[in-house]
C-alpha cells in the first residue's frame, strides 16, 4: 500500500472488507470505496456507478478467491470485467490470495495476473501462513520488476525485512517434497469442519438463516433471520468464547 497510495487517493474494496485491509489504507490516508459482495464476489458491474461521485480510483483491493469475511470466489466473468475497469481508469489492482490453494473440490479461475498477461497494473499477492503454518509470516509477490524494486524499498523502511529464518524453513520443507502433501492434508481437513458448520446451521436455523457454502478457504457468511438481533448475538459470543478460554486456561494449569 504504501508504495502505491498518496493521501486522498480512492481505493475500491469489497463490503463486507477484511477489517485490516482497512486499517492499512485508511494508515496511509486512502479513501474507501465499498462495492457490494455477492456469491460470485465483488459485484464487478456496480463499481462504475459507485465510482463516479468520489472520482478515479487509484487502486482495487480485492480477495478474488474465498473471500474473507464472506467465502465468496469471484466469478471468470467478473475477473474479466475488473481487469478492463484496471485497464479504463489506470488504476492498480492488488490480488490478495492467501486462501486460493485451499480448494475443495475444483480448482479457482485461473488468477486476475495471469488473466492480464501478467500486466504491471496487477501485483498478486500470497502467503504461506494460511497453507503451512500461521506463525512463520512468510510470503511472496508477482509483479512487474520495478513495481518489485518499489515494495522492496517501502518494506525496507518499516522493518527492513522479512525474518530469514522463517523463510529457510518454507524453502526446506517444499525442498523436500512435503508441501503438497501437507496441503491436501488440509483441504481434507478443512472440507470436514466445513461440512460439520453447514450441518449444525442447518440444524440450528433450518431454513430461517442463508448463507453461501463456500468451496474452499476458512470463512462462511451467515444471513440471519429478522428476529435476531446480530448485535446481541456477537456480544453473547464474545462472553462465551472469553469462559471458554478461562476453562481452558484452568485446565492447562492443573497436574496432569
Amino acid at each position: 500500500m504504501q508504495a502505491i497510495l498518496d493521501p486522498g487517493d480512492l481505493v475500491v474494496v469489497e463490503e463486507p472488507l477484511y477489517s485490516n485491509t482497512a486499517t492499512v489504507i485508511k494508515s496511509y490516508e486512502g479513501r474507501l470505496l465499498p462495492v457490494p459482495v455477492d456469491r460470485d464476489g465483488m459485484i464487478v458491474e456496480r463499481i462504475p456507478d459507485l465510482v463516479r461521485a468520489p472520482g478515479r480510483p487509484k487502486l482495487i483491493n480485492v480477495i478474488p478467491n474465498f473471500q474473507n469475511p464472506s467465502g465468496a470466489t469471484l466469478s471468470l466473468e467478473r475477473r474479466l470485467h475488473l481487469l478492463r475497469l484496471s485497464s479504463e481508469y489506470d488504476c492498480v489492482i492488488l490480488e490478495d490470495d492467501p486462501y486460493g490453494l485451499l480448494h475443495f473440490k475444483a480448482p479457482c479461475p485461473p488468477s486476475l495476473r495471469a488473466l492480464s498477461g501478467n500486466s504491471p497494473r496487477v501485483i498478486a499477492v500470497h502467503t504461506f501462513s494460511k497453507v503451512l503454518a500461521p506463525g512463520l509470516r512468510v510470503g511472496w509477490i508477482a509483479a512487474a520488476p520495478k513495481v518489485v524494486a518499489k515494495m522492496i524499498d517501502a518494506r525496507q523502511g518499516m522493518d527492513t525485512c522479512t525474518n530469514v529464518l522463517g523463510q529457510r524453513i518454507v524453502a526446506e520443507f517444499c525442498l523436500r517434497g512435503q508441501f503438497e502433501d501437507h496441503l491436501a492434508k488440509l483441504k481434507k481437513l478443512y472440507a470436514e469442519r466445513l461440512a460439520a458448520m453447514d450441518g449444525s446451521l442447518r440444524a440450528m436455523f433450518g431454513a430461517r438463516a442463508s448463507w453461501v457454502r463456500p468451496d474452499g478457504g476458512f470463512f462462511l457468511w451467515i444471513t440471519l433471520p429478522t428476529e435476531i438481533d446480530a448485535g446481541r448475538l456477537f456480544s453473547h459470543c464474545a462472553r462465551t468464547r472469553g469462559r471458554i478460554r478461562s476453562w481452558c486456561g484452568f485446565l492447562q494449569q492443573q497436574p496432569v
